[in-house]
């Protein structure tokens, strides 16, 4: 029923795709909430997430890091019952996005390029006073392209397991 009644409600690819993007960044916080439903006609909805505060590794506020094998389709999607049946009754049709996903915008040398012309664009003065005004947040001298590079090369590992 889910498979053949889902895409009149739903759309499936902009759903897969939050999926598969909140996976491979390690978004925890969206798989339960921090998801916002969008439509153009209020008859089918697509998931569209949002706060992504605790991505790449990172815990709520840069308190620490998560273990990049702690999180994954397998373990998780309990707490998200429309990943949790893409996962289970779609799984084809989420596995062929993911490798096309993987294979073009979640390379490890596209997510260091994005990364890294994301903070070329920050100005040193803008930095600065980020790191000033956030003086007690842990991660404000560890959290940086390479530690994030580290985690998704760990934790992209652990999702692929996932899709083989």
């Amino acid at each position: 029923a889910f498979v053949s009644g889902v895409e009149k409600y739903i759309n499936v690819d902009a759903a897969i795709d939050s999926m598969i993007v909140t996976y491979l960044a390690n978004g925890r916080d969206n798989i339960a909430k921090n998801i916002l439903w969008s439509t153009f006609d209020g008859v089918k909805w697509a998931p569209t997430i949002y706060d992504l505060d605790m991505t790449w590794g990172i815990t709520d506020y840069g308190k620490g890091y998560i273990d990049a094998h702690l999180f994954s389709p397998k373990g998780t999607t309990r707490n998200n019952l429309l990943y949790q049946k893409l996962y289970t009754y779609m799984y084809d049709r989420v596995k062929a996005r993911y490798n096309e996903l993987r294979g073009t915008v979640f390379t490890l040398e596209n997510v260091r390029n994005t990364f890294t012309e994301f903070q070329d664009r920050i100005p040193p003065s803008v930095m600065n006073l980020e790191r000033s005004k956030w003086t007690n947040v842990p991660s404000i001298s560890t959290n940086n392209i390479e530690q994030i590079m580290k985690y998704a090369e760990d934790h992209f590992a652990v999702i692929d397991s996932c899709f083989k």
